[in-house]
């Protein structure tokens, strides 16, 4: 079996078809639509060489807090989820529950038929393929190696270029696949966060390195006058150095705003990308 994607320049999935690798025949070809700017479709519809044409569309219905109810061709199905997000089982109009297979923290086990079990409240899908990938926005993740398969598009998303939540799966998440804990203008959250309090911590440092070099140079009592006068220089060296870190990240940040400014208006930010990936490849067309 072989799953090839269609995705749009903001990595989200446009369709997705499927394809018997023995019979060469293509045993499913699902249409995304979504109805706002992020990656979890709002419904799917067959799509121009699926086998299925006349199966309807299934509607994904979001409540407070996650996936509340897939409703397929008039069929709901009412999402079940843990503390975590994951769609532990469903239940029908009738209250019949059925559960899904569990996963650990990191997502490995087995896939249930929706394709929406570990994460499956933030309608991250699964593959559907042998090899047991999930779909986190604009790269692939593999449970088994608790890392992504494509290198970070964030500088400083995650400890590496291949890493899933600092390896902290419980309390943290990479939904896009392009940065911990999310966004804020444009940037990754959790690269400013490190970024600015490593810029507190440089500016700690130096003033205890100029407090203690003064105090010792002068050899002034602790409580003395002369004391307070070297604690007032350290502390003005500790924001001197930590601002100067903080205007520099600031400086960054507007380069990095204008670069992504010029990306979206370049005509190459209009292509579309093929990924294709079964039970023994996984590539880009």
């Amino acid at each position: 079996m072989t799953v090839a994607e269609r995705l749009a320049p903001s990595g989200r999935v446009l369709e997705r078809t499927v394809t018997d690798d023995a019979s060469h025949t293509v045993t499913e070809d699902t249409l995304y639509g979504y109805d706002g700017e992020g990656d979890s479709p709002s419904y799917t519809r067959p799509g121009p060489s699926s086998p299925t044409p006349s199966a309807g569309v299934t509607t994904y219905v979001q409540g407070p807090d996650g996936l509340l109810l897939t409703d397929s061709a008039g069929t709901a199905a009412w999402s079940v989820l843990n503390g975590h997000g994951d769609v532990i089982g469903t239940t029908d109009s009738g209250g019949a529950f059925t559960g899904n297979p569990t996963t650990d923290e990191f997502g490995v086990g087995q896939e249930p038929t929706s394709r929406l079990g570990w994460l499956g409240g933030k309608e991250r899908f699964g593959t559907g393929t042998d090899l047991g990938l999930d779909r986190m926005g604009v790269r692939l993740y593999d449970p088994g190696l608790g890392r992504f398969l494509e290198v970070d598009p964030v500088e400083g998303g995650s400890a590496n270029a291949y890493d899933y939540v600092d390896q902290d799966p419980i309390n943290q998440f990479d939904l896009n696949g392009d940065c911990l804990f999310g966004r804020s203008n444009g940037r990754c959250r959790g690269a400013r966060y490190f970024q600015h309090t490593m810029a507190g911590i440089a500016g700690t440092a130096a003033g205890m390195i100029v407090g203690t070099a003064c105090t010792a140079a002068l050899g002034v009592e602790t409580f003395g006058a002369a004391a307070v006068g070297c604690a007032v220089v350290a502390g003005a060296v500790t924001i001197a150095v930590s601002t100067a870190m903080d205007d520099h990240i600031a400086r960054a940040d507007a380069r990095h705003s204008r670069r992504r400014a010029g990306r979206r208006a370049s005509p190459v930010a209009t292509e579309q990308t093929m990924q294709t990936f079964g039970s023994g490849n996984s590539r880009f067309m």
